[in-house]
Formats: C-alpha cells, sequence, structure tokens
C-alpha cells in the first residue's frame, strides 16, 4: 500500500513566530541523566520538522546554561558545512569518485549539514543547512518538543521527539573509518570516549554544589 504524504501545516513552517522560546534558567532539566527516546509523538498526525541552532540557542545559552550554544559554536560540527569548502574536501571528493563540489554532493552533507536529506518543508525559516552539524542532528526535529512547557517535563519532551543520544551509535553514524578522509586528513583514529567528553556541555552546579550534567549536543 503506497503510504499517504502528509500536508505539512504552513503554520508551523514559521517556525520562528510558531515557537515561543522563552529563555528559562533551566532550560535542560530534561536531560539530566540518560535513557532509551521513544518516537511515539504526542502530537498525534504531526511531522516534526527542524528549526535550527539559533532557536535551540535560545535558552540553552549564558551562564546559568554554562554557555551550551556558545561552546558549540566552537566545535568542529560547528564547522562541519564551512569544511566542505576546503581543498582537503576537493581532494576526498575525488578519492571517493565523487564529481559533484563537497557542498552540493549528497554523500558529503549526509555527515556535514543537519537535514541536508530532507525536504524543504522539514525545515523551518530559521533553519540553515550552513550552521553544519547542530543540535537537532544527535537530538531530533525540535518543532514538536522545544517549547518551554514540553521542555520542562522530561518524559514528555521524549514523548514528543526529543532523542537523548547514546555515544555509541549516535557518533559513528559518520565517525566511521573511510579511507578517503584517512588518507588527505591524516588524523588519528576517532576514539568514542575522548570525543565524547570534548563535546560534553554540563550545566553550572546548583545552588547546594550537586552538578546537573546535560546530554552532549552536535
Amino acid at each position: 500500500m503506497k503510504r499517504e504524504r502528509r500536508t505539512p501545516n504552513p503554520a508551523r513552517l514559521r517556525s520562528g513566530r510558531t515557537l515561543s522560546l522563552r529563555c528559562w534558567g533551566w532550560a535542560a532539566l530534561v536531560v539530566f541523566g540518560a535513557g532509551p527516546a521513544e518516537s511515539a509523538y504526542v502530537s498525534a498526525g504531526k511531522d516534526p520538522i527542524y528549526i535550527g541552532s539559533k532557536a535551540c540557542g535560545r535558552c540553552h545559552d549564558g551562564p546559568r546554561m554554562g554557555h551550551q550554544f556558545s561552546k558549540w559554536h566552537e566545535t568542529a560540527h560547528a564547522r562541519a558545512y564551512a569544511a566542505l569548502s576546503l581543498p582537503e574536501a576537493r581532494e576526498i571528493t575525488k578519492l571517493s569518485g565523487i564529481t559533484e563540489e563537497p557542498h552540493r554532493a549528497k554523500m558529503c552533507l549526509g555527515c556535514h549539514a543537519t537535514a541536508s536529506e530532507e525536504e524543504d518543508w522539514q525545515r523551518g525559516e530559521e533553519f540553515r543547512l550552513e550552521d553544519g552539524l547542530q543540535c537537532e542532528a544527535c537530538h531530533g526535529p525540535g518543532s514538536e518538543y522545544a517549547t518551554e512547557e514540553i521542555m520542562r517535563d522530561r518524559q514528555k519532551a521524549v514523548a514528543n521527539g526529543l532523542i537523548l543520544p547514546d555515544k555509541g551509535d549516535s557518533c559513528l553514524r559518520c565517525h566511521r573509518v573511510k579511507g578517503s578522509h584517512a588518507a588527505v586528513l591524516k588524523k588519528q583514529p576517532f576514539e568514542t570516549n575522548s570525543a565524547w567528553a570534548a563535546i560534553a556541555h554540563a550545566l553550572p552546579p546548583k545552588g547546594n554544589g550537586s552538578g546537573r550534567t546535560n546530554v552532549a549536543l552536535p
């Protein structure tokens, strides 16, 4: 049976207006700890869309949030799309037999730009492929969970599509050995534990000194 494509709701595509993301001090309460993510969306019949890192950064930044958004900006993930403009990227595509420019090649974009394989309507107005590997690359499209009301309830956020990634499968989807990359970049082999620690962005301690840890963003 042919699956019928749902018609997107235009109002939801206007993510900047639809999602009233008010900045509240402990927005990441919902992601303390780890656990399996379920994709049983509470908002039945709604397809989630990608809203972009800027929407996440409205709450997930500043001293009370451990400057999480700013820290992501300093990572190689944030520069993943820009890296496709480097001479090394052309060398890699040549070795891989890819004839397209790196920034246009699906094979490259799959690991260098969040939601590159999605249709246009699945990306909100504020979403930019040029922002590289963004929050939603690991946490899933955020249109259905990124409001204050939902994000204050961890279980509700997960039920509405928030993914709490594990460092094994999440990282190795892209950070697997690729002969062309190894030949050109000559980097040390990817080590999951140290890489996971490098992108961690813990929340500041509470007033009583107990630590609060958020899952790692891309």
